[in-house]
């Protein structure tokens, strides 16, 4: 394939824009080939850059291309792009790498070949996954053709320059600093990756007061939007309803201390050997001493062995006394005036809702 690039034929996929033309056998007998341009292609790369360069987004284009029926440059009869609907990663894609239509440099007559590779990486399915790893620039292969070139310099520039721009103003936006992952994730919703399309299965996805179905963006799904408001009051008022209920807080509460219990039993389980050891330690210090208030010429080595014994029976309380005892879960009394309807204060946290004539102090 380097050797193919260098002698300046078609590597690579499919590239907008132009066509593999075969022109037969070389002298050692391999087929020859190359690139050439493909004018109806051609000219709606230069409509893209002309829009973009125009200011209009992304998203703009994209809609503009997909309602004049242009299919995307991934679409395929079979498989995940049947739709061929634009998509605004297919315009931008990777600076770095050269992907996206607003990004390769072919399209100024500059072919560039082997600049990223493939590597597998284990994960944690006990597979592999396939990512790309940038090569040195010393690695790449560039060949100037100006045959192949479909967008003059001065759009080119100004479609960098505004790229160069919008980069700049995210940055910004997002107080990037020499870190670049400092500050570019926004906070996610609470609802977020918890929430699926009932049309086409796809996630909900958060965009501004709203939730769509990923697959909106590309026109794949027919479902319509939601606002935060009204989705985050449905996913709460199912927790109260069906959550908060006497009979579940009930169990709740029993599986809950039969795991604490099974927890303290395997982490402190030595309770039973440590009070057996301070009762016997006790035990001796106490015959000891009645031995020695017995005998006036008692032995020297029986108040030796009393302090160790002392010693041993303060370290057995501290470490009894560092066991914690045991947690009792005790539920406060729920009535059903408390689970039906929930009130947020102004704090936004939910309270139980007050009963409408407030008790007196004689009848609490």
């Amino acid at each position: 394939m380097k050797g193919k690039a260098t002698r300046g034929g078609a590597t690579g996929g499919r590239i907008l824009g132009y066509a593999k033309e075969v022109l037969g056998l070389d002298a050692s007998g391999r087929e020859a080939d190359r690139l050439s341009i493909r004018e109806e292609e051609a000219a709606l790369v230069r409509r893209i850059f002309a829009l973009y360069a125009d200011n209009h987004g992304l998203k703009q284009i994209c809609k503009i291309l997909n309602a004049d029926g242009i299919p995307s440059p991934r679409a395929r009869e079979h498989g995940k792009y049947n739709s061929g609907i634009w998509n605004p990663t297919a315009l931008s894609g990777n600076p770095e790498r050269g992907e996206g239509s607003l990004n390769n440099e072919i399209y100024i007559g500059c072919r560039i070949f082997n600049r990223r590779r493939w590597v597998e990486i284990p994960n944690d399915n006990r597979g592999f996954a396939r990512v790309q790893r940038l090569n040195p620039e010393s690695e790449w292969i560039v060949r100037d053709e100006p045959n192949l070139r479909i967008i003059d310099q001065d759009p080119w520039d100004r479609v960098k320059a505004r790229q160069a721009e919008a980069r700049a103003a995210r940055d910004t936006k997002f107080n990037l600093t020499g870190n670049p992952l400092a500050g570019a994730r926004r906070p996610s919703p609470f609802l977020s990756g918890l929430v699926c399309c009932g049309v086409c299965g796809n996630d909900l996805v958060n965009v501004g007061d709203r939730w769509r179905s990923k697959a909106a963006g590309r026109q794949a799904c027919t479902n319509s939007s939601i606002t935060s408001a009204h989705l985050e009051e449905r996913a709460l008022a199912g927790l109260r309803d069906r959550l908060l209920t006497l009979e579940i807080i009930s169990r709740f509460a029993v599986h809950l201390q039969r795991e604490l219990d099974a927890q303290r039993r395997s982490v402190h389980g030595q309770r039973d050997d440590l009070e057996a050891a301070l009762a016997g330690a006790r035990q001796r210090a106490a015959k000891i001493l009645r031995r020695i208030e017995d005998e006036d010429d008692a032995p020297r080595s029986l108040t030796a062995r009393l302090k160790e014994l002392e010693t041993e029976e303060e370290r057995l309380e501290r470490a009894i006394a560092d066991l914690p005892e045991r947690t009792v879960i005790r539920l406060p009394p729920i009535t059903k005036r408390c689970i039906a309807r929930p009130s947020p204060n102004s704090n936004g946290i939910w309270r139980p809702a007050r009963p409408a004539h407030r008790a007196t102090r004689s009848a609490r």
